[in-house]
């Protein structure tokens, strides 16, 4: 049965996404998991394993199917890690904009001797 075949003898194929620690397969499943058995069997999974995406899966009838499906799983693993690793930097620079704000605050007398810059004196 090719069920028990080595992974090797069943995957469409594999791509790791550097410095990410996420990587795509795409393999022959060996079984129909068209669990409504109407209209083709679906025979292949692609999933994404680690990143943002982790454990997202499509399925396919046909090998050319899972090829173009391998291609758009990666391409959106991509954007997703782009996307979060942006979300990230805006947060750092935020989180750094927030300690100067604060450190303003700290350095400002709170009972108006020392106001901030442009503040109006209470006298």
């Amino acid at each position: 049965m090719f069920i028990n075949q080595p992974i090797e003898n069943r995957r469409v194929a594999e791509t790791e996404i550097d410095g990410e620690h996420c990587w795509v397969s795409t393999v022959f499943l060996g079984l129909d998991y068209n669990y409504n058995r109407t209209g083709e069997p679906v025979l292949f999974e692609t999933m994404a394993f680690g990143g943002p995406l982790d454990e997202e899966t499509d399925r396919y009838c046909t090998w050319a199917e899972a090829e173009r499906g391998h291609e758009e799983m990666v391409t959106k693993c991509r954007k997703a890690i782009a996307q979060v690793n942006a979300i990230a930097k805006a947060a750092n620079e935020f989180s750094g904009v927030a300690q100067k704000v604060e450190q303003h605050a700290v350095n400002v007398d709170v009972a108006g001797s020392n106001p901030a810059p442009g503040a109006k004196s209470q006298e």
